[in-house]
């Protein structure tokens, strides 16, 4: 298995209504110099990670309580001391 991350940043404004935080999601133009290995200074990212716009995304809050219940039930249970 591959080792990853999600980068998160605030809300952008449709999504505040479900969490305080999103994932980074870099607009095409810039995949390039976000995959650049020869990146002098790593600081020159940040303005990378930003919230998308909302007209950008949709949300589907059905979805996200659906996938909320899932990972509650998935979540181990605590053993009794």
């Amino acid at each position: 298995m591959e080792p990853c991350t999600i980068i998160t940043t605030q809300a952008n404004t449709l999504l505040a209504a479900f969490h305080e935080r999103m994932p980074v999601i870099l607009d095409q133009k810039d995949f390039d110099l976000w995959l650049a290995s020869n990146v002098a200074d790593p600081q020159s990212l940040m303005p990378l990670l930003k919230p998308c716009p909302a007209e950008k995304v949709e949300a589907y809050p059905e979805g996200l309580k659906a996938m909320i219940d899932r990972a509650e039930k998935q979540k181990p249970k605590k053993k009794a001391k």
